[in-house]
């Protein structure tokens, strides 16, 4: 890690989220997409994360989990702790949904 930090620690989140992010990509084979954009509330901003599937055919790229927040909120006081803890959420879905496709029963053709 750099030896360069400022006081609150949001270079060590922001690495660590973009490493989740990259492992989420790997992982399950997804596309993460990501926004931020101010609410009407003065100095509020809404975070949103999307996971893509991407898929052959004339639908190529597919939404399949989707995590959104608000910053700053009453758990995060800092922008880089609040990306890691979404990024974190996101994965968590990601991996939620992977697994509830292999446990769906399949349907056989005839």
């Amino acid at each position: 890690m750099s030896g360069k930090t400022n006081g609150n620690g949001d270079e060590t989140f922001f690495r660590a989220a973009w490493d989740t992010v990259a492992e989420c990509e790997r992982d399950h084979d997804v596309m993460v997409e990501t926004e931020l954009t101010p609410t009407k509330r003065k100095g509020v901003w809404l975070f949103t994360a999307v996971a893509v599937e991407m898929r052959p055919g004339p639908m190529m790229a597919r939404p399949i989990v989707q995590y959104k927040a608000e910053f700053p909120n009453s758990s995060n006081l800092f922008f880089g702790g609040f990306l890691f803890s979404a990024t974190q959420k996101l994965d968590g879905l990601v991996h939620a949904y992977r697994q509830s496709e292999q446990s769906a029963p399949r349907v056989m053709g005839r």
